[in-house]
């Protein structure tokens, strides 16, 4: 039984990354085949004076002060299991003596 070495790499200063496009050029991929922009068409329910002047008086209300008190996330009662140890806590993932460790052959 013959043990892998590392691999290696290539020096990261030597890679290449492509360019990214600047917003001009990010707008050219939201044209249609024939040229035309891609524009989101709101329905005509959602463009009525009544419904933006209720959202204007509404976007300073207090969402507490109508749903009530936000309670504590409790994991165990949202996903029901009976593994406890899936919502332990998180550890260093720099922690290479634990039973996740690499084996003898990797």
């Amino acid at each position: 039984q013959t043990q892998k070495g590392s691999p290696q790499y290539i020096n990261g200063e030597l890679i290449e990354l492509p360019d990214i496009p600047s917003d001009s050029e990010e707008e050219d991929d939201d044209d249609d085949d024939d040229g035309r922009k891609k524009h989101f068409l709101p329905p005509k329910w959602a463009e009525s004076p009544e419904l933006q002047l209720a959202l204007a008086q509404q976007q300073s209300w207090d969402p507490q002060e109508i749903f009530g008190e936000i309670p504590p996330l409790k994991m165990e009662e949202i996903f029901k299991t009976r593994d406890t140890k899936k919502f332990r806590a998180r550890t260093s993932s720099a922690n290479w003596n634990g039973a996740d460790g690499l084996t003898q052959e990797e």
